[in-house]
C-alpha cells in the first residue's frame, strides 16, 4: 500500500496525450460492463456482478468529478510486482504501465485492494492492510474512502465479466486465455463473499483503519 502511494506521488502532475485513452478496464467505464454480463455463466456471480454495478452507478458515479484525479498506474496486481530475492516482504519495483491513464487517484488503492482475495475468513482483512499502508503516505479525504467498497467490487465485475467474455470469443487452449484464467477466476469466488459485508460495515472499518494510522 505504502509502495503504490509512493508511485502515486511520483506520478502526480504528469499528463500525456494518451492518458485519456479508451480502455475497457478502465473503472471509470465500469457500467459499459453492463452489455457483456450476459457473458457470465454463473447465475450467483452475474447477480453478485450486476449488484457490484448498480451500487457504483448509485454510489460512485454522482461523487467521480469531485474525486482528485491524475495519473495512475490502474494495474497493481501481484504479476505486476517485483519482490526481492532475499526479502520476500519487500516490494522493490512495479512493471506493466499498459493500461495507465488518468482517473480518480483512489482507482488505485481499489484496483489493487481487489486482488486481496482471501479464501475464507474476514474478506476485509488484507485490504484494510493495505490502506493502512497507502493512507500512511498519502491521507485519503473522506470522500475516497466512502466510495472504496464500491470500486473494489467494481474492478472486480470487470476482472470477471472480462475473462467470461473473452472466454466466449478464444479457444479453450488459448495461452493468453489460460493465464488469464490462472490469475482472475478467483474474482468469481470473492466478489460475492465481498457483497456479503454490509456497505456501512465496510466503510466504517475503511474509516477506522485510516483513523488510526492518522492517530
Amino acid at each position: 500500500g505504502a509502495r503504490l502511494a509512493e508511485l502515486g506521488r511520483t506520478l502526480e502532475g504528469f499528463d500525456h496525450p494518451g492518458s485519456r485513452h479508451s480502455l475497457l478496464w478502465d473503472i471509470q467505464q465500469a457500467l459499459s460492463l453492463r452489455r457483456l454480463l450476459h457473458h457470465v455463466r454463473d447465475a450467483d456471480v452475474a447477480q453478485a456482478v450486476k449488484g457490484a454495478l448498480d451500487d457504483y452507478e448509485q454510489h460512485v458515479v454522482p461523487s467521480m468529478a469531485a474525486l482528485r484525479s491524475q495519473v495512475i498506474h490502474s494495474d497493481l496486481n501481484p504479476d505486476n510486482m517485483l519482490i526481492a530475492a532475499d526479502k520476500p516482504d519487500k516490494l522493490v519495483g512495479v512493471i506493466d504501465f499498459g493500461d495507465m491513464l488518468h482517473a480518480p487517484l483512489i482507482a488505485d488503492l481499489a484496483i489493487a485492494c481487489s486482488y486481496l482475495r482471501v479464501a475464507d475468513g474476514d474478506p476485509l482483512a488484507l485490504i484494510a492492510e493495505m490502506i493502512a499502508g497507502y493512507h500512511a503516505v498519502t491521507p485519503l479525504a473522506r470522500a475516497e474512502i466512502d466510495v472504496l467498497f464500491e470500486l473494489i467490487q467494481a474492478r472486480l465485475a470487470a476482472s470477471i465479466t472480462i475473462l467470461e467474455w473473452r472466454s466466449s470469443l478464444r479457444g479453450d487452449d488459448d495461452p493468453y486465455l489460460a493465464k488469464l484464467d490462472s490469475g482472475e477466476r478467483s474474482a468469481g469466488y470473492f466478489l460475492p463473499r465481498l457483497r456479503e459485508v454490509p456497505r456501512e460495515h465496510a466503510i466504517q472499518v475503511f474509516r477506522q483503519v485510516c483513523a488510526s494510522v492518522s492517530d
